[in-house]
């Protein structure tokens, strides 16, 4: 059986590497692979996913989080997809339907829990990205908002009609939500307490910040969402400053840990196993991905 990861460009992912030794460690044969393609192809890979009971679903990352809801037989509320208007996994099931969740949103709160060690209450916010990614840390923000209500959250993009498309579906009353051009918000980077870059700038061999660094400061906090390299530049930078900052690999491997599950309970059905992603297997899959990056803690 086979999981894929769906995207493009798939050059600087590592989920292969924890995913594969998730399922090594559970003794299944079940392989996950990179599925690089165009946006024109993507309809025709769904239905051959949808098609073959080879597949027990997929991963899907940038471009296409949005694109592939309209290709989907359901969303799952209980797993944010509904909330956050994008999906970043997809479980197919024994009749072919295809149930898509967004993972990306627990990933999010319990890397800032776990790196950054605060929550949302009383902080001015900035996301910068209003992609798949975007949603899913505004869904996370929302979703805390009645235990952390931030004191106001701004959401940034170069394209300020995504920004303002999530500002309008920005579903928790009380919240001070604003949506800015990403071109235009040097004020809002000084004033925010936490910092979220949700854009790609930054991966691999690409060195530009989605904002201008030189307007951070001592007692910030910032998240960047991208993990490879594991020191952007946006990081280098912002550290140099004093600020307190986490890169995306805890994000990285929470989302996955809780996609992992959900193929892993589609793969008891089918088998009539009763196969558990206990701790033994989380630190086997932590520790893979430790390695394969070269750190100690993710």
């Amino acid at each position: 059986m086979k999981v894929l990861l769906i995207g493009h460009p798939l050059g600087h992912s590592a989920s292969g590497i924890f995913q594969n030794a998730g399922f090594r460690a559970l003794g299944i044969d079940v392989s996950y692979e990179n599925c690089d393609i165009g946006s024109g192809e993507l309809e025709n890979k769904i239905d051959e996913i949808r098609k073959s009971d080879q597949y027990l679903g997929c991963n899907i990352t940038i471009p296409y989080k949005t694109d592939i809801i309209k290709l989907l037989n359901e969303i799952d509320n209980s797993g944010f997809a509904g909330i956050t208007g994008a999906v970043n996994t997809v479980v197919r099931r024994q009749d072919g339907r295809l149930c898509g969740y967004n993972t990306d949103v627990t990933g999010f709160r319990e890397a800032v829990k776990r790196k950054l060690k605060i929550n949302f209450a009383g902080k001015n916010i900035l996301i910068v990205g209003a992609g798949g990614a975007g949603r899913a840390v505004v869904a996370a923000i929302e979703l805390s908002s009645e235990v952390d209500k931030p004191a106001g959250v701004v959401m940034a993009d170069i394209d300020l009609s995504k920004a303002a498309r999530i500002e309008a579906e920005a579903g928790r009353p009380g919240i001070n939500f604003a949506a800015k051009d990403a071109d235009d918000i040097d004020e809002e980077i000084q004033k925010a307490d936490l910092i979220i870059n949700a854009t790609p700038l930054g991966t691999g061999k690409d060195t530009r910040t989605p904002i201008n660094t030189d307007l951070l400061h001592k007692g910030q906090y910032l998240f960047d969402v991208v993990y490879n390299p594991v020191e952007t530049a946006l990081l280098k930078k912002a550290k140099g400053k004093g600020v307190i900052c986490s890169n995306g690999l805890s994000m990285l491997f929470y989302q996955g840990w809780h996609a992992f599950r959900l193929w892993i309970e589609e793969y008891n059905g089918r088998s009539g196993l009763k196969l558990r992603p206990d701790n033994a297997v989380h630190d086997k899959m932590k520790d893979a991905l430790k390695k394969h990056f070269g750190v100690d803690e993710l």
